[in-house]
């Protein structure tokens, strides 16, 4: 759902938001933030290599 509201923000000009839904998505962001640099560093390198490395068949 993020990535459909990120996409009618910038692209769709009739596009409105409340505020306290886009409040609520920003706390949701900062929240997966704050959660991502508590994690072990082995684990955020770990997590790297699955977004760069292919996947195999």
């Amino acid at each position: 759902m993020p990535k459909i509201k990120r996409h009618n923000a910038d692209y769709d000009p009739s596009a409105s938001f409340q505020k306290s839904e886009v409040i609520g998505d920003i706390d949701a962001a900062t929240d997966a933030i704050k959660k991502f640099k508590a994690t072990p560093p082995k684990d955020c390198r770990a997590f790297a290599a699955l977004l760069i490395l292919p996947t195999r068949k």
